[in-house]
């Protein structure tokens, strides 16, 4: 089935028409009598060619560029049941098409692109290359192309025929179990012989679209789409190399927090989709893993908590630091509390009371207070008790994902647990290397190792000393790059910030002590564990409830 649209240059509106009827449009007259606007008569086929979507959805974009016109672009955007149109020039500012852009045009080509994932679009004037970014990465994803669509110029008429497939090689594989957060995850291919190596994005100009850089799938992954009940990622091979041929191939998986990898004979094939196991399911092997006792082993949350609030206290939205290094300290409602819940400034928190007056409210229950009162003596003792900041939704990641480490995990994790460290800097007793005190991107804090890490060979590491575990100092292994620290955290290194200790209004040993809730209490009604460290010391120790803490949460594995 066919829809057909006429297009204009401009920002328009199309009219609703039933099947089969032409949507006719008037292009709005310009003032300017030296002009002479284009308008487009363009037929877009309904879509039975891409994975998992067969029709139009509200927000999809069509990217178009013609042949020997290096200076604009055309945009075309479905809103559930009509389309806008909208031209771009080289500065991706709005502007209008004239007859006198196709004076210079030798052969009537056109190119166009659909992308799955919002992009951003840049048009490089001189050469007529049009690029698409995602956060600001190059977009390496599947998407609906179309090259060398002929259109004819009818006076001020142009008339095209878009019938937009998936690009030749492309191969895709979905995973159940990643939701609302695919952004985060990308997917990894490596293989034994050659095969998925060599991939790559395309770039579209006004002719045909040009191989940009060939990209390494063991290096630079590839970005999902959200589907109904997981992920669908996507590889354009290169030339098809290994396609049809039984390979052994190694999937990896990375999350913000954890990396699985699942390995295994398969035979690819253009065009095809592939269903990879989900990730809750025991056939992915779980890459950092932090044992905390000799059964046990966690990985760590991506960052310090935070509680975030803009109506004084009343709610608040929970989520992770953007960066393991990142703190409040002394600013907004974190030097703000003045009662249960409440704060005289709207703002974001990341040291917490340990337990409220009431484990009937989360906000209270998990320590957005300074109540000098934490008795509770009906039903909800246990609770005073014992408190998990886990069973609150935080971020995209639901209820229950999380939850407190426990003080003997904390122990077994810093002086017990047998570790194995290849290529640690000055590394000697790598095999004893649980952690060691850092400067990291300027922050002091623990460098906490997973139980089998290999230091990456071409980051900096300053520093006085390499010295791990208690002889450890904060000036003995800096990190000064983020970079280098983010090629840390892909080896599965985890840092927390020496955040300091608020004690009512008052924040202190901000950058020199580190204070980390544990989920037990120490009393029935005053006091709660905490582990903490300095240039000096790494234990733990009893806190009253009422100071505020920082929390990094841990997930089972």
């Amino acid at each position: 089935m066919k829809k057909l649209f006429a297009i204009m240059s401009a920002v328009l509106a199309l009219a609703a028409c039933s099947k089969g009827e032409l949507a006719e449009i008037e292009e709005q007259k310009q003032d300017n009598a030296a002009s002479n606007p284009v308008t487009f008569n363009i037929t877009v086929d309904k879509m039975g060619t891409k994975a998992l979507k067969t029709s139009w959805a509200t927000g999809d974009v069509i990217y178009i560029m013609f042949r020997d016109i290096k200076t604009k672009y055309l945009t075309i955007t479905y809103n559930g049941s009509t389309w806008t149109a909208q031209a771009y020039d080289g500065t991706n500012a709005a502007t209008t098409f004239d007859v006198a852009d196709f004076s210079p045009v030798t052969g009537k080509i056109s190119t166009a692109v659909h992308f799955p994932v919002t992009v951003d679009a840049s048009l490089n004037s001189e050469t007529g290359v049009l690029t698409f970014q995602k956060d600001g990465d190059n977009v390496k994803t599947y998407y609906l192309w179309q090259t060398g669509a002929d259109y004819t110029l009818d006076g001020a008429n142009v008339n095209l025929t878009l019938s937009l497939q998936k690009p030749y090689h492309t191969v895709m594989f979905h995973i159940p179990g990643i939701q609302d957060n695919v952004d985060d995850y990308k997917l990894y291919i490596t293989k034994e012989s050659v095969n998925l190596d060599y991939n790559t994005w395309r770039s579209i100009n006004s002719g045909n679209p040009s191989y940009e850089d060939i990209i390494n799938a063991a290096d630079d992954g590839f970005q999902g789409v959200a589907d109904a009940d997981g992920a669908l990622f996507a590889a354009f091979v290169y030339n098809g190399i290994g396609l049809g041929e039984a390979q052994n191939y190694t999937f990896t998986v990375k999350s913000p927090v954890q990396q699985y990898t699942i390995s295994g004979s398969l035979t690819l094939n253009a065009g095809y989709q592939y269903s990879l196991p989900a990730l809750s399911s025991n056939k992915w092997t779980p890459k950092f893993k932090f044992s905390v006792s000799s059964t046990k082993k966690v990985f760590f949350a991506p960052g310090n908590l935070q509680a975030t609030t803009t109506d004084y206290g009343a709610t608040w939205t929970w989520n992770f630091a953007a960066h393991q290094y990142d703190y409040i300290g002394n600013a907004t409602a974190n030097t703000d509390i003045n009662g249960v819940k409440t704060v005289s400034q709207n703002g974001t928190v990341d040291l917490f009371g340990y337990v409220g007056v009431s484990a009937n409210d989360a906000n209270d229950c998990y320590g957005i207070n300074n109540s000098t009162d934490y008795r509770d003596y009906g039903a909800q003792k246990s609770d005073i008790l014992k408190h998990d900041w886990g069973t609150l939704e935080i971020g995209s990641y639901p209820a229950g994902t999380w939850r407190s480490i426990e003080t003997d995990e904390i122990y077994y994790l810093l002086n017990s647990r047998t570790v194995s460290h290849t290529n640690l800097p000055d590394g000697t007793n790598s095999s004893e290397a649980r952690f060691t005190r850092a400067k990291v991107c300027g922050v002091r804090g623990l460098i906490i190792f997973p139980d089998n890490y290999n230091h990456p060979n071409d980051i900096t590491v300053a520093g006085s000393s390499r010295s791990y575990n208690a002889s450890s100092a904060f000036n003995s292994f800096i990190v000064s790059a983020e970079p280098d620290w983010n090629k840390m955290v892909d080896a599965g290194a985890v840092f927390l910030p020496a955040a300091g200790l608020r004690e009512g209004t008052t924040i202190s040993d901000a950058g020199t002590y580190g204070n980390y809730w544990t989920g037990e209490g120490y009393s029935e009604y005053s006091y709660s564990y905490c582990w903490y460290f300095n240039d000096t010391y790494c234990t733990y120790a009893s806190y009253q409830r009422k100071n505020g803490c920082s929390v990094r949460l841990v997930q089972d594995l």
